[in-house]
């Protein structure tokens, strides 16, 4: 009777709360009782909910901004993550980032459905860190975000220390750091990344993701069109455990797809990686294709130019598909258009046959030549605009066998990043050659 009759009061108790929470409205003009996103958070008390308004918040006020322990609610009214935007407008002589965790908060502490960009952070730890979201020691809940063109030596989008939450349903684009995790680090944590999309992120190591000193779980991610050194997509580092599940590594530039660093460690099951310019299945997990459903195909995204990441009704990824009929859903997002035809276009003239992937393509293209040959083979390759002009030209280290896989990055003779448009590559070996188009959208 007495356990009854503490139920009944502890569930009254929480009823009272409910009904007591507050919802607080910031408009991004500033009218109304709180002219700023701060304003309101100050203002709030435990378990109310802070409203922002559709439009773009900026200025001093709306960056910045500090929970101080709080356990509230900061979302989006509309609830449409693309039309609630705050601009932290930072730049190197004035840096600025959205928010900083730095007080206790706990899971309590939410975010949801904001768009997060433009903030900019130079220099060392912790001044240097997080261009959107810096957590030092905290664990607020973060989903259905987006983080778009942030910018900080360590993690661009997100930089996190003893992080032991889970970042679900969000999206990293184009955030870039000057040395490492363009989107995200996740440091001394054992946290989890879930259901997200990282997408045209760059940095010199890790240009996605980072661990260190972490045991991380990554599910259901799609990696695309990121651009590293080393490991553009994830880097396991400092004795970091990475288990990765149903993920797709596509198309990024530069380097390897996953690489390992001091001691780290990384096993996945059910991924595809595939069309990475430093390779796919190499380094650290060359032990791993073939087997737990790991895979390296072609995903067929509905619109990669567009950013549709969304999976064609034939793809590999889709649930419980050959090649790996034992694995459900690989990425981010299910199957959101007709069957394509995956026969990739190759190009024979004489002796050379050529191939591209993808194309089209956003950062770049991996270039395929094969020569039916035993003796080594030397080809040379020359990228050309729609006028004709030579854009670049290089020979790629000589192949045993007749074949070779190269990279083109999207970038002119001295290292410059051209235009979208289209362009032509010749790859040539004595008197015989192939040319073929190439669609390139930034």
């Amino acid at each position: 009777m007495r356990t009854a009759i503490l139920c009944i009061l502890v569930c009254l108790q929480m009823m009272c709360a409910a009904a007591l929470a507050d919802i607080l409205v910031v408009y991004p003009d500033g009218h109304g009782p709180y002219p700023t996103i701060q304003d309101a958070l100050d203002a709030a008390a435990p378990a109310d909910t802070v409203h922002l308004a559709d439009g773009t918040f900026t200025g001093p006020g709306n960056r910045d901004l500090d929970y101080n322990a709080k356990a509230l609610l900061v979302t989006s009214q509309s609830g449409e993550t693309e039309l609630c935007i705050i601009d932290c407008e930072g730049s190197e002589a004035d840096p600025h980032r959205g928010f900083i965790f730095q007080s206790g908060e706990t899971a309590d502490a939410r975010m949801e459905r904001v768009t997060i960009r433009g903030g900019y952070l130079s220099g060392s730890y912790p001044d240097g860190a997080g261009g959107a979201i810096l957590c030092v020691g905290t664990q607020p809940t973060i989903r259905h975000c987006i983080f778009m063109s942030n910018h900080a030596e360590q993690g661009g989008g997100i930089y996190t220390w003893g992080y032991n939450n889970t970042i679900a349903d969000c999206i990293f684009i184009e955030n870039t750091s000057g040395s490492s995790a363009g989107a995200l680090t996740l440091g001394a944590s054992t946290g989890a990344v879930d259901h997200c999309v990282f997408a045209r992120n760059t940095a010199p190591v890790a240009a996605s993701l980072i661990a260190v000193g972490s045991t991380v779980t990554v599910s259901h991610c799609t990696f695309v069109c990121n651009e590293s050194q080393f490991g553009n997509s994830i880097i396991s580092g400092q004795s970091s455990h990475t288990v990765v599940l149903n993920c797709i590594s596509a198309f990024g530039g530069l380097g390897s797809a996953i690489d390992c660093s001091m001691d780290g460690t990384i096993e996945l099951s059910c991924c595809d990686i595939y069309g990475n310019a430093g390779g796919n299945w190499v380094g650290c997990i060359a032990g791993q294709y073939g087997i737990n459903g790991n895979i390296s195909e072609d995903p067929l995204f509905c619109d990669l130019p567009n950013g549709d990441f969304s999976l064609a009704a034939d793809s590999p990824c889709a649930p419980f598909s050959p090649p790996n009929p034992e694995c459900d859903l690989i990425g981010f997002a299910g199957i959101g258009c007709a069957a394509q035809d995956v026969t990739a276009p190759v190009v024979q003239r004489g002796d050379v046959r050529l191939a591209l992937e993808p194309n089209p393509c956003i950062i770049g293209t991996t270039i395929l030549l094969s020569a039916p040959i035993t003796q080594g083979v030397r080809f040379h390759l020359v990228i050309y605009d729609a006028s004709g002009r030579t854009i670049r030209q290089w020979i790629p280290a000589a192949s045993p066998g007749g074949t070779l896989r190269t990279a083109w990055d999207g970038t002119d003779q001295s290292g410059q990043a051209v235009a979208s448009g289209v362009y032509f590559v010749r790859a040539s070996m004595g008197g015989a050659s192939a040319t073929q188009p190439l669609l390139l959208v930034r």
